[in-house]
């Protein structure tokens, strides 16, 4: 079983379409569309629709517009909603 860590480095690496270790916008935006189309089912009480905007404003500590693997595993919690997503696809995949 991975450790949160890994799993979150894993997935990281899994976006960052040109493995220059930094996600952008629009590799956020192609990842987020290989994601279910539904609900998640873990995601917490009132988790709110953000746009691809809005969790690289929330993950971007350093303002370059871009969320690299330190704010990526730093930050990822300010995104409830895509934590849920990735931890059920994460199931999927799994075969869970």
């Amino acid at each position: 079983m991975l450790k949160v860590k890994e799993w979150g480095e894993k997935i990281f690496n899994e976006f960052d379409s040109d493995s220059n270790g930094k996600l952008s916008n629009s590799e956020l935006t192609k990842a987020l569309q290989s994601l279910p189309r539904k609900k998640p089912k873990y995601a917490p009480p009132n988790t709110k629709f953000m746009t691809v905007d809005d969790m690289v404003s929330a993950m971007d500590a350093d303002g370059d517009g871009m969320v690299d693997l330190t704010e990526w595993l730093d930050s990822i919690s300010k995104c409830p909603g895509l934590c849920a997503a990735l931890y059920e696809k994460s199931l999927d995949d799994a075969g869970n």
